[in-house]
């Protein structure tokens, strides 16, 4: 009878080991699936499958939201080519790397059927007729300071303050070439 009940145990013990080892493997294959797939529904977001050089090349065919999220990683990993090769030249001396950016996340992009009413009439006139197609998006987005940085600049310190906050972006392209970002603000 005690050989019965040791076996029993031993069967018992065994197969509760054997499902933990196999559920731990199973985690592991599923997290690994998650970040491949949140990997490739956003491609350009700070993580360990993108660089610069990949990013700029991406965005010689980058669909308007891919370019905004380029943008935005970008700012995030300091690199003022990315973010100059999101925007139209007009905007390239305005854009600068900000060292005290830790992250700037997009946490939402919504395609608008029409320009934001703020926007100026005879601005939008002006890139109609320069430009072929035009697209326009409300993106939520938090920014993230880095700690010990003189914030000096204000517009930042308010972006952050804010939390997660919504600005309006106007993309357009002309046939044959990419989208970048034309304007955009809140």
């Amino acid at each position: 009878m005690k050989k019965l009940k040791e076996s029993i145990f031993i069967l018992f013990f065994t197969a509760a080991a054997l499902a933990l080892v196999l559920s731990g493997c199973n985690q592991g294959a599923t997290n690994s699936q998650a970040e491949k797939r949140r990997a490739e529904e956003q491609p350009t977001l700070k993580n360990n499958y993108q660089n610069e050089k990949t990013i700029l090349k991406q965005l010689r065919s980058a669909s308007p939201e891919e370019v905004i999220r380029a943008f935005f990683w970008g700012h995030s990993n300091h690199s003022k080519e990315v973010i100059n090769a999101t925007v139209y030249y007009d905007y390239q001396r305005t854009n600068s790397n900000y060292p005290e950016v830790k992250q700037w996340e997009v946490l939402e992009i919504t395609r608008l059927v029409n320009p934001p009413k703020w926007y100026p009439p005879e601005r939008l006139k002006n890139y109609q007729n320069k430009f072929d197609e035009m697209s326009y998006f409300k993106v939520k987005h938090r920014l993230t300071l880095n700690p010990g940085y003189d914030y000096s600049n204000t517009q930042l310190v308010e972006i952050a303050e804010r939390g997660e906050i919504e600005w309006y972006f106007v993309l357009a392209k002309d046939r044959g070439s990419r989208w970048l970002i034309v304007s955009y603000g809140n």
